[in-house]
């Protein structure tokens, strides 16, 4: 049973740390939209589906409500900076180590490897 929970465990954190890059990728894409300004409508979708993933893993509020926020420019940017801040504390407590444009999937899935 413990080895279930472990796998499970790593599981969730590889898919918060996939999520978290996307998250990341939208806040350094958001850089962009004062410059271009329809960039935001490019990237809204991805935004929307980042934010209601990981409010969703790291079981933070109601995630359609973040879903929402990401509608409202500048809201938009503090509440994905909230989402990374709290997907990097789940990663950093599942032991794993998480730099500036998020976690190295590649040490979770090696883990998530040597535990099946």
């Amino acid at each position: 049973m413990e080895q279930n929970a472990t796998l499970d465990s790593l599981r969730k954190t590889l898919a918060i740390a996939k999520a978290q890059k996307g998250v990341l990728f939208c806040l350094l894409a958001n850089l962009f939209v004062p410059m271009l300004p329809h960039l935001f409508l490019l990237i809204l979708p991805f935004q929307i589906y980042f934010a209601y993933r990981l409010a969703k893993l790291v079981k933070i509020g109601y995630p359609p409500i973040w879903v929402i926020g990401m509608f409202i420019p500048l809201l938009n940017l503090l509440l994905l900076f909230l989402l990374a801040h709290q997907s990097t504390a789940a990663i950093r407590g599942a032991g794993f180590e998480v730099r500036l444009f998020g976690a190295d999937l590649k040490a979770i899935e090696e883990a998530l490897d040597r535990k099946k």
